[in-house]
């Protein structure tokens, strides 16, 4: 599994800072040269289907329902882990804190009926919508995005992610 770390502290790392750990699975889900992926109206940026764990929650069952949620397709197999990204920041209410979201990657597949999306207040505001768009199409997308100051934490990440898929030919 590859691993990428994004760093984005803008204070020192001090001993003894409060850590706070979110863990999240994202799915990876590639058909007739297409990716799955969840379109924003927020900024028009793009990324994988998942999210965070519920409280004694496994990856795999936190991978199924999110891709559910956020798509309306059903894992039917998850392969493998493929990419791992450590995204480490400033906590936003703390100032002595700092936030460390671990994101785990698998490459899945669906069944190909798909059902109605169950998003959240957060998703529906945001307009998630699923897609299938291919890798450079992406990229280009949430590049133009990247430049926005305003543009969602993820966007970084999921071109990060996306570029790495390159390199390992996926």
């Amino acid at each position: 599994m590859t691993t990428i770390t994004i760093d984005r502290r803008q204070r020192p790392n001090i001993a003894g800072r409060n850590v706070i750990f979110r863990k999240a699975v994202r799915a990876i889900i590639k058909e007739n040269n297409k990716f799955l992926m969840v379109l924003s109206n927020r900024m028009g940026d793009y990324k994988f289907p998942g999210g965070g764990l519920e409280l004694n929650e496994s990856d795999e069952n936190a991978l199924i329902r999110e891709v559910e949620e956020e798509t309306g397709y059903v894992v039917n197999q998850i392969r493998s882990k493929i990419i791992k990204v450590d995204e480490i920041q400033n906590d936003k209410e703390n100032d002595e804190g700092i936030f460390h979201m671990e994101s785990i990657y698998y490459l899945c597949t669906i069944e190909k009926e798909k059902k109605v999306q169950n998003l959240d207040k957060y998703e529906e505001e945001l307009g998630f919508e699923a897609q299938w768009i291919n890798l450079d199409e992406v990229l280009k997308i949430n590049r133009i995005v990247l430049n926005n100051p305003k543009s969602s934490k993820w966007v970084e990440r999921e071109i990060r992610v996306l570029e790495k898929l390159i390199e390992l030919g996926i």
